[in-house]
């Protein structure tokens, strides 16, 4: 959960808006970081919560109001030499989002939880 919040709070930065979590908070839940072992160092539910809900709305007004050339704009995001439009990044992470949250379901599954359809 919390690598989907953390993904989906770099969608504000591209739109030209402020990410909600702090650098520190942030790395913990980037690619490659150590696995989480327990309550201690994670993300509460309330916090995860709060960042999807208040992102979502931001993004939401940051795409309303995107010129043509904003969302054209290349950039090179992960510095692999391979830039893509603001546009073409959001939807990236639109997919990214989407893949963690499949992930998911199954491992709700798994558990014998059933799936909600959030």
């Amino acid at each position: 959960m919390g690598h989907i919040v953390q993904s989906r709070d770099q969608v504000p930065k591209l739109l030209g808006a402020s990410p909600q979590l702090s650098p520190d908070e942030a790395v913990r839940y980037q690619r490659g970081s150590p696995p989480i072992n327990g309550d201690a160092d994670a993300m509460t539910l309330e916090r995860a919560s709060s960042v999807l809900e208040k992102g979502l709305a931001m993004i939401t007004r940051r795409l309303e109001s995107l010129s043509d050339e904003q969302a054209a704009r290349s950039l090179d995001l992960f510095g692999n030499g391979k830039p893509d439009s603001v546009l073409g990044w959001v939807f990236f992470f639109y997919f990214h989002d989407s893949y963690h949250t499949g992930e998911l379901a199954v491992l709700r599954q798994l558990c014998g939880k059933p799936v909600k359809i959030v």
